[in-house]
């Protein structure tokens, strides 16, 4: 993982996408987590290391976030739309 971060830190501070020491923090988008337990159990250890866990229910609430804003000529926002149009 050190490895990893500390490349991509790299390529992207020589495209000056990022500062040269920007502050990172890792974070793991999951749809679907076997049960609530489980939930759980991995928000206490992502939130005991500093890490972000973005599950089903964080992703719908941003989704309906994105999709309740105006015209927006970006795919994020057209795809949030169509997603949960009724």
């Amino acid at each position: 993982r050190h490895v990893v971060q500390h490349r991509m830190i790299r390529q992207m501070s020589e495209a000056g996408l990022v500062s040269a020491e920007p502050d990172v923090t890792l974070a793991l988008a999951c749809g679907k987590i076997a049960s609530e337990s489980d939930r759980e159990q991995l928000q206490v250890h992502f939130d005991e290391r500093g890490w972000l866990l973005w599950d089903k229910e964080w992703l719908q609430q941003r989704l309906l976030q994105i999709a309740a804003g105006g015209y927006e000529n970006s795919a994020v926002a057209v795809t949030a739309k169509l997603l949960l149009r009724d």
